[in-house]
């Protein structure tokens, strides 16, 4: 495959579209009711969903967990099993055992990947239908927090100013950021990472490996070709780049929360993709979180 033929707009709609398959066939595997689900049946649920579009790898790219896709449900009121600092170890693989009530956080995460592009639409969200306030309003400053700093991106900053502008934000906020990947050799707290080849420049290593179903390559080439915003990270936000944005949000006295969109930059233009809404209506989440949030990540 040659990577002039990917343009852009083409990586850009890939990523969209993605994301988008991933968050209809979250909410196709909750049915009319999600209380009573298990976390083993959701995530059954949800990869038979996603399954069925043939433009994406049959399974994700961050493996473990199994297939690249986590379902989890932590319990009131400590909410233990939603707190992790990786979503690889297998005591936060889903569990038959699970069961989602009212009173429950899920977590849900997903990383598809395009078969033309090898883009990948990483997707994660926390969804609380609960009654105590406290966790509620931990909910709501979560995702402002996260959509702020999607909302202060503009191209040609480094990405060190813009973790330092996500601490201010979760300063002001009274949050912090517990983000760490395992894969990342500085160890440095960060707040996401970039879509691998969204520039276009594609390693074609890639190429071979989606063809012949090469699982465990596809995860490693992905992984290796992120680069993380730290504190440190020199990268400039270029006009075609895209990557996540995904603080993992704690304060005293709350569970971990966690909400995931991807910034894509095509052709200088900003896009913010997250697509959270019907989720959000779902769990009645639309009653108690800021309006101008929801219909800045909604969509």
């Amino acid at each position: 495959m040659s990577t002039r033929e990917l343009g852009p707009g083409a990586l850009c709609a890939a990523i969209s579209e993605a994301r988008t398959v991933a968050a209809a066939g979250l909410l196709e595997s909750l049915g009319d009711e999600p209380v009573g689900l298990s976390e083993s049946v959701i995530l059954a649920r949800w990869l038979g969903s996603v399954s069925r579009h043939p433009a994406l790898l049959p399974q994700g790219w961050y493996v473990p967990p199994p297939r690249g896709y986590s379902v989890l449900i932590g319990h009131a009121p400590e909410f233990e099993r939603t707190n992790f600092s990786s979503l690889r170890s297998r005591s936060k693989w889903a569990d038959a055992n699970e069961i989602l009530d009212g009173e429950c956080l899920l977590l849900a995460y997903a990383s598809p990947v395009d078969r033309a592009t090898a883009m990948i639409g990483d997707f994660m969200v926390t969804l609380y239908g609960g009654s105590e306030g406290h966790v509620r309003e931990h909910v709501s400053r979560c995702l402002a927090v996260t959509a702020a700093i999607a909302e202060r991106v503009t191209v040609g900053m480094e990405f060190r100013d813009l973790y330092g502008e996500a601490m201010e934000l979760m300063e002001a906020a009274g949050v912090r950021n517990d983000t760490q990947s395992t894969t990342d050799r500085t160890g440095a707290l960060n707040i996401g990472h970039t879509v691998p080849w969204s520039d276009g420049q594609h390693d074609d290593r890639i190429w071979s490996a989606i063809r012949d179903g090469e699982e465990t390559d596809i995860a490693n080439l992905i992984s290796g070709a992120r680069t993380f915003i730290t504190g440190a990270e020199r990268t400039r936000v270029s006009p075609n780049v895209a990557f996540t944005v995904e603080p993992q949000l704690v304060s005293a006295g709350c569970p971990q929360v966690t909400f995931h969109v991807i910034v894509c930059i095509c052709n200088g233009e900003k896009h913010v993709h997250a697509g959270f809404l019907r989720l959000f209506e779902k769990f009645d989440m639309v009653d108690y979180l800021p309006p101008n949030v929801v219909r800045q990540v909604g969509g």
